[in-house]
């Protein structure tokens, strides 16, 4: 929702060959699209594989996805989606938006590790490919994250490793370190969904995912947790 209580959505959806975002903003008994496809690559073969969105402090939307290969990055200005591409060898990203309104991603290299990256890309951008710092070291073995971040800066991340094997989230300030143990319920299963992290009105991290577990039946079964950091 944007400061005005009015809902922003980001969708993918296929034409042609390949699937395009778009996104929509609800307005009184309407949705009204937000300029049209945000893809970088234009005609029906460009393939969007996974996305994010987070909405800055103008209630605007940032939405990071992984098209082809690359990661991109696009900012809606209010009449246009201004655009930068942020890694080549990157996928999966996930997205928010820091105290200074810069968009935070973090995505997975092609060598399995996590990356987190700061973006200077203002509301009212001037000519020029957007500059990125990365936030740490990368964190080894990730293969999907879901980004937040806290109101005194700090950068927090649950991911799963490997082939869904097990649940971790991290923080940053200027370094990562573990917040507990793995969350995993069950370590024979495997993280089938998720995870997807949140911060609740004190600042303290909730994740949630699936886990995916096959009974003596051989029907596979999934089950859901959320789990909430109490600070031990």
């Amino acid at each position: 929702m944007d400061p005005d209580d009015n809902a922003v959505v980001v969708w993918a959806e296929q034409v042609g060959t390949g699937h395009h975002l778009f996104s929509r903003r609800r307005n009184g008994q309407q949705w009204d699209f937000l300029g049209g496809d945000i893809n970088a690559t234009v005609g029906s073969t460009a393939d969007v594989t996974s996305f994010s969105m987070a909405l800055g402090a103008s209630g605007n939307p940032v939405v990071a996805w992984g098209e082809s290969g690359v990661v991109h990055v696009a900012r809606w200005t209010g009449s246009t989606w201004y655009q930068g591409t942020h890694g080549t060898t990157l996928s999966a990203p996930s997205v928010a938006v820091d105290s200074g309104d810069h968009p935070v991603v973090a995505a997975v290299d092609s060598s399995g590790g996590l990356r987190v990256f700061r973006l200077n890309m203002p509301v009212s951008p001037p000519p020029g490919t957007p500059i990125s710092t990365q936030v740490g070291d990368a964190l080894a073995g990730a293969t999907r994250a879901s980004l937040a971040i806290h109101s005194d800066g700090r950068i927090l991340v649950a991911y799963t490793t490997g082939m869904g094997a097990g649940v971790f989230v991290e923080e940053c300030g200027t370094s990562w370190s573990p917040l507990g143990h793995d969350l995993a319920v069950d370590p024979s299963a495997r993280v089938y969904r998720g995870p997807l992290l949140a911060l609740d009105a004190a600042g303290h991290p909730a994740v949630a995912w699936t886990e995916e577990w096959s009974p003596a039946s051989h029907q596979y079964v999934h089950l859901l947790h959320v789990k909430r950091y109490n600070g031990e």
